[in-house]
């Protein structure tokens, strides 16, 4: 037997279904629209920085590598406080960011290498499309495996 919501404007279960799923829907765009503010932030800072060191050294590693470190701490701070509003503990969740940060720098290395090289793009160009793929991943991988429920719940059992 199924218990039934009764409210005075819905008349069904499929518009229900609807503005359960409209609702869901919202709160993911809303995180995903927050997700979009601290990465811009972010993207500024990692492109500047990469800018400057690549015109200094001529390295796109070194050029990766310190932009990250650099955008990396703001945006853990943004992602976690305004963006997902984890309220797990910190050092935890930061050690998940940080490892997610280093694949997917090891990924913008390895394509932006490839292009620049393979394709013949400058390096700065060629950067800023592997990371316009990555910026889908980087927001999913975020919310399920470093700032998720789960990995609160993970957090609590072990400390358990």
């Amino acid at each position: 037997m199924s218990s039934k919501v009764r409210t005075g404007h819905i008349r069904d279960d499929s518009q229900l279904s609807l503005l359960t799923l409209l609702r869901y829907s919202m709160q993911i765009y809303f995180v995903f629209l927050r997700y979009c503010a601290g990465s811009i932030l972010t993207l500024i800072i990692d492109n500047l920085v990469f800018a400057v060191v690549y015109a200094r050294t001529g390295s796109i590693g070194w050029g990766i590598v310190l932009a990250r470190l650099v955008a990396m701490f703001a945006s853990f701070y943004f992602s976690r406080e305004a963006v997902f509003r984890f309220r797990g503990r910190a050092a935890p969740a930061f050690l998940r960011f940080v490892g997610l940060v280093t694949l997917l720098g090891a990924v913008s290395y390895l394509g932006t290498s490839f292009l620049a090289e393979t394709a013949q793009m400058r390096p700065g160009f060629a950067k800023l499309i592997v990371e316009g793929v990555l910026f889908f991943a980087s927001f999913g991988l975020n919310r399920l495996f470093v700032f998720s429920a789960s990995a609160k719940q993970a957090q609590i059992r072990t400390e358990a």
